[in-house]
């Protein structure tokens, strides 16, 4: 069984002065969510924000602290439920990752590497890749790398997608992303189905918005069924003992020889008090045929 998902992933170069087009851009394409680098927000500013988000969703974000620029989002359909995995900010990018509950956790983490050449980035994102891993076997990776990884002469490019195979992450983006050509907006995953990958010009900014299904495997529902038993090991040997005196002392057993009326009432005095003593109950369990 699968869960399918629709999404879109926008490197905005601002939010400010969009908001009606990106809100429109959600429901016209009938998204799940829209995830956004370069939100150009800053801290305690949900305006704008506000203003994308259509009726029947909400959204999770991350400002860069300070400067200029920077900045994630992630506009989310409400009953959808999402939670931030509070993972410790890397040095050379940022970074906003939550998962989606349910019986196999969804990871998401969608991130934004400026342009600056860091040293640090593929130790720092080989390190996240392996901590996410560790939480599901199904992780989303998206956002804008600036890497031009269809060049392929450039050494960085390989290394990147080197280091994506090392973790087991498929990338899905073979098309341009970038008003000049180059492929900078990335689709990876590990453990998912991602097809239907397109890509449209929102003319609000010099990339272009990368739409796609998901399709996450959900693991098989648990049947019920109704099980009987009893608590027997609620009897003491010296309740069963006054029970049976009881019985005995009630209805004596036959004065007879015969063995099949001895054994007919040994048998039923015994029924007698253990339902007296734990009668049977029931109740319904879930398992799950392997």
């Amino acid at each position: 069984m699968q869960r399918h998902l629709r999404a879109a992933l926008l490197n905005t170069r601002s939010i400010h002065n969009k908001s009606h087009i990106l809100n429109e851009f959600i429901k016209d394409n009938n998204l799940d969510f829209l995830y956004l680098t370069e939100t150009w927000q800053k801290p305690l500013d949900y305006f704008s924000l506000n203003q994308i988000t259509p009726a029947g969703f909400t959204y999770i974000d991350k400002p860069r602290p300070q400067g200029q620029g920077g900045g994630i989002a992630a506009i989310i359909r409400k009953e959808i439920k999402a939670t931030i995995i509070p993972i410790p900010d890397a040095s050379s990018f940022e970074h906003l990752i939550f998962k989606l509950s349910g019986p196999t956790p969804l990871v998401t983490a969608i991130i934004y590497r400026p342009p600056k050449p860091n040293p640090s980035f593929l130790s720092d994102l080989s390190d996240i890749l392996t901590q996410l891993s560790a939480i599901s076997p199904s992780v989303l990776l998206f956002g804008d790398f600036n890497i031009h990884i269809d060049d392929p002469t450039c050494k960085y490019a390989s290394e990147f997608k080197e280091t994506l195979h090392c973790c087991n992450f498929s990338q899905h983006i073979n098309f341009p992303t970038h008003s000049r050509g180059h492929i900078l907006d990335l689709v990876c995953s590990t453990g998912l189905t991602i097809h239907h990958l397109s890509s449209l010009n929102l003319h609000v900014s010099d990339h272009l918005a990368i739409i796609m299904d998901i399709n996450i495997p959900i693991p098989a529902q648990k049947q019920k069924r109704t099980i009987t038993y009893r608590h027997l090991k609620s009897i003491s040997p010296s309740a069963i003992t006054a029970s049976i005196t009881c019985k005995m002392s009630v209805s004596p057993p036959p004065l007879s020889e015969n063995l099949s009326e001895l054994v007919d009432y040994y048998n039923s005095t015994l029924s007698f008090c253990l339902n007296e003593l734990a009668p049977t109950k029931t109740k319904n369990v879930s398992f799950i045929h392997s």
